[in-house]
Parts: C-alpha cells; sequence; structure tokens
C-alpha cells in the first residue's frame, strides 16, 4: 500500500483475533516495512481505524459508550528478536489497563493468544 502522494511504499500482514459483528474487530498486525504511523494509516486506510486514534480515523475511531476509553487501543502485545545462538527471543507484554477494560466490556478475551503469527508459523 502507498501513502500519501510521494510516500514510499509500507506492508503489513494482519490477522483477526475476535470481532463485534462489523462495529469493531481485534486484530493482529505485523509490519514488514518500518514507515513512521503505518499501522495506523494502513488500519484507516481499510476504513477500520485503531480506536481511539482520531488523527488518522477520525470520529470513526471512537466506538463511545461507557467502558471504552477514548485513548489509542495500540499496543506492541509481543515481539520476537533474534537472540543467541540462533534462537528466538520472544517478549510478551499485557495489554494496557484501558485496552483490557475496552475487551472485557466488549466481550473480547484479553488473555487470548497473544501472538497471532506465532501461533500460525507454530502450526504450519
Amino acid at each position: 500500500m502507498s501513502g500519501a502522494e510521494g510516500g514510499k511504499p509500507a506492508v503489513t500482514r494482519y490477522r483477526v483475533i475476535d470481532a463485534l459483528g462489523r462495529r469493531c474487530a481485534w486484530l493482529a498486525l505485523m509490519p514488514h516495512t518500518g514507515r513512521t504511523h503505518q499501522l495506523r494509516a494502513h488500519c484507516a486506510a481499510l476504513g477500520a481505524p485503531i480506536v481511539g486514534d482520531g488523527k488518522f480515523g477520525g470520529q470513526a475511531a471512537f466506538l463511545g459508550g461507557e467502558g471504552i476509553a477514548k485513548r489509542l487501543h495500540l499496543h506492541a502485545r509481543a515481539v520476537v528478536l533474534p537472540g543467541p545462538g540462533g534462537r528466538d527471543v520472544r517478549i510478551v507484554a499485557p495489554l494496557p489497563d484501558h485496552m483490557r477494560e475496552t475487551w472485557r466490556h466488549l466481550g473480547f478475551d484479553p488473555d487470548a493468544e497473544a501472538d497471532a503469527f506465532f501461533a500460525a508459523a507454530a502450526e504450519g
């Protein structure tokens, strides 16, 4: 996907972890390029802005309702880094409190697979 006019191309893989009809979805995102705001721009371009991302998603990024913070719901849940001896080091961080509360409110399991891409690679 190319960004603004003159912007460089960027590639993002995504997977749906859970969804609440067509209202919102929990996505796992994996950037393959490192462009500034890449994930935010790609989600907004797809018509699915990240919750709380008024800069890229405008008013459509705010679901409204009690239990859903008006903060950005973007979190580096799992990171895999090359480690010593060729073994990868996987670091997983829990959801921030505002996101955990939103997940609870929407009925998503905040402890579901922390890295959908890692799980998919391990399966086959």
